[in-house]
């Protein structure tokens, strides 16, 4: 058995500019009982096609025409679905303007947007739920589609693996993958949630109502605020990073080399530990300087041009 996390963002513009990720996991076969039930709230009269909270909240796209009080029946039928279906909730948090002013200097090129960070922080966390639950069963992680940033995100998966304290290494499933939200409902939930949340924490909406909220934050909900020490942590890390000074701009990403990296070890056999193999590929591929490995992969490339031009007479013949 496998679970299945579906996680959805959402963020401030004010403020601290908090910026949240917040989802829900449980079963696959709890999840198809749930988009039944959540497809059937839908489509009541009046009936919106798909959930969008900001859509919801502003009476535009799906909610257009809705009345206020419509708009709120919509809202909490939703939210009950949630409050019957067991799962388990979580959410993971940032200020933009701390990650802005701490770790933005820091960052290497391909590190730049919080989404990494806390990307890296939801798989924890998540982890840590099933491991504090007793669960001893893998999570498949679903995000709403984040564009180049969540592929890029994805692809240091192996390596936030191989950091994990090793009772939670065993609780991570497949590589994540980003899916629109118009596709799988468990993400219009997740949206739900993440919405709700963030609002809650604006000092400019303390006055605001919000009757569900309290449907949706499960049991037992872990959160985890990324306090400005951590950034000021990750900082220092990135600065022990040689070359790194050398890998903040476009042309010095090492976004090609991750995807050559991915490649061969896809063509690699399964071993006992694949998360340590990539693990210690990568920190041998830190400790390198930007320079040094662009001038190995010109290297190999000079290489494979000078073996293509092998002229014909010279080949090896069967």
């Amino acid at each position: 058995m496998v679970l299945q996390a579906f996680i959805d963002d959402s963020k401030s513009e004010s403020g601290d500019r908090e910026f949240v990720l917040a989802g829900y996991m449980t079963t696959a076969a709890q999840w198809m009982k749930f988009s039944d039930e959540w497809e059937g709230v839908l489509g009541e009269y009046p009936a919106v096609k798909n959930f969008h909270m900001v859509e919801a909240q502003n009476l535009r796209g799906e909610f257009e025409g809705f009345s206020d009080g419509q708009r709120d029946k919509k809202v909490m039928r939703l939210a009950e679905i949630i409050e019957r279906h067991p799962m388990m909730s979580f959410d993971v948090r940032l200020s933009q303007v701390s990650f802005n002013r701490i770790l933005l200097p820091a960052c290497p090129y391909d590190l730049r947007n919080p989404f990494h960070i806390l990307f890296h922080v939801a798989v924890y966390i998540a982890a840590k739920q099933l491991h504090m639950n007793q669960i001893r069963v893998p999570i498949d992680f679903i995000f709403d589609e984040q564009g180049i940033v969540g592929e890029d995100s994805a692809m240091w998966y192996g390596f936030i693996r191989a950091m994990l304290p090793e009772e939670l290494k065993p609780l991570l499933g497949s590589r994540p993958i980003f899916k629109n939200d118009k596709e799988l409902i468990p993400l219009q939930a997740a949206d739900m949630l993440a919405w709700h949340l963030r609002r809650s924490r604006e000092e400019r909406y303390a006055g605001e109502i919000r009757p569900a909220l309290s449907h949706l934050r499960k049991d037992q909900h872990l959160e985890c605020w990324v306090p400005d020490e951590m950034l000021e942590h990750w900082a220092s890390e990135y600065a022990q990073i040689p070359g790194v000074a050398e890998m903040k701009t476009k042309k010095t990403s090492i976004r090609g080399t991750m995807v050559d990296i991915e490649s061969e070890l896809a063509r690699m056999p399964v071993e006992d530990k694949p998360y340590e193999r990539f693990d210690a590929a990568m920190k041998q591929i830190l400790s390198v300087s930007k320079a040094e490995l662009q001038r190995r992969m010109e290297a190999e490339k000079q290489s494979k041009a000078t073996a293509s031009h092998v002229p014909a007479s010279h080949a090896k013949r069967d």
